[in-house]
């Protein structure tokens, strides 16, 4: 505990030094490559490596890095309002706490259910900052169609194969990983024309991730019904209204 305490801290020090130096390029640099240090120490376990094996240690290093990567870029676009800023890292900081729990679960207990648990929260959330993040830089930074499509099918792709194999759906977890990559990149595509900001935008792209991997999932459990299929519309139709509602159109 007091090492994942520790780690925390550190963590969410290093978030405060890019605000607070946010003006100097050499500390955000810096941190930047302190927090890719950190994913690392929080996620490589040498005592259960023979275990879960060299790409059983990647995938689960995988979780802490993408999600300390899109916490970190998300910052970005957070508004420059300190109890704002403060709330966001503060939350940000309690997740990473429960990654550090999910990295222990899982290198303790391959197949515990609570770890499964933990590692689709943790990839949905992942998700939602990587689309918003990469919504957001392709429209402040004028990127152009090409490079924004690859970066986000990449993290589309290494996602959802992360949400398969931390599920232990690994007879079609590639061929599901490009199928959703595909989707994701076709409507992102059309997307790009919304007159709307990134945020939006990265709602409607979260809805089908979300929408996609959560029934793939219980198909390959064999516990699809009516009852799932509802809650995921349900919920699934509430992101899109909050979207919608929320939305400044730029015609």
């Amino acid at each position: 505990m007091i090492k994942k305490l520790a780690l925390s801290i550190i963590f969410l020090g290093l978030l405060e030094s890019i605000i607070y130096f946010q003006k100097s390029n050499i500390v955000i640099i810096i941190a930047a490559i302190l927090l890719f240090l950190l994913s690392l120490i929080s996620s490589v376990r040498l005592k259960v490596l023979h275990k879960i094996g060299f790409w059983g240690q990647v995938n689960i290093s995988i979780l802490p890095l993408s999600y300390i990567l899109s916490a970190t870029v998300f910052l970005l676009f957070v508004p420059d309002l300190y109890y704002l800023q403060q709330i966001y890292l503060g939350l940000a900081t309690i997740i990473f706490y429960g990654a550090l729990k999910l990295v222990e679960n899982v290198c303790r207990d391959v197949k515990s259910r609570n770890a499964f648990k933990t590692c689709d929260f943790l990839i949905t959330i992942s998700a939602f900052l990587f689309y918003a993040s990469i919504f957001g830089l392709y429209l402040f930074l004028l990127w152009p169609s090409w490079i924004f499509l690859i970066l986000l099918a990449f993290v589309t792709f290494i996602l959802t194969y992360e949400f398969f194999w931390h599920n232990l759906l690994l007879q079609k977890h590639i061929v599901y990983s490009l199928i959703l990559t595909l989707i994701i990149s076709e409507i992102s595509w059309a997307l790009t024309l919304w007159p709307t900001g990134f945020m939006p935008r990265a709602m409607v792209i979260f809805t089908v991730f979300y929408a996609f991997t959560t029934l793939s999932k219980h198909n390959f459990n064999k516990t699809l019904n009516k009852k799932v299929v509802r809650n995921i519309i349900i919920i699934s139709i509430l992101i899109l209204l909050l979207a919608l509602l929320t939305t400044q159109w730029t015609f």
